[in-house]
């Protein structure tokens, strides 16, 4: 049976893709990542993820999600991420 690609499908994959970067990029610096160039092209890859599914979601999504403040308890970058997403 097919996913249905609703607002919480993309929704849980936005969320399901900021956990794998915050989890992966834990402990890593500028330089590391600039050496690595696997665990780049892998962050690079997810935070296109990230945009293509933040660009399926419904503009009253997008719209209150700007209202939502709770994301201050990830990381900053995470945080850059998700807005560079939507």
């Amino acid at each position: 049976m097919d996913n249905v690609k609703n607002d919480n499908y993309y929704l849980k994959k936005i969320h399901e893709d900021l956990e794998f970067i915050v989890l992966h990029m834990r402990n890593v610096d500028i330089e590391e990542l600039h050496d690595n160039e696997i665990l780049l092209d892998s962050m690079l890859f997810r935070m296109i993820q990230l945009s293509e599914n933040a660009k399926n979601l419904r503009m009253t999504i997008k719209l209150n999600m700007e209202k939502f403040h709770g994301m201050q308890c990830m990381v900053y970058e995470t945080e850059l991420f998700m807005i560079m997403a939507v």
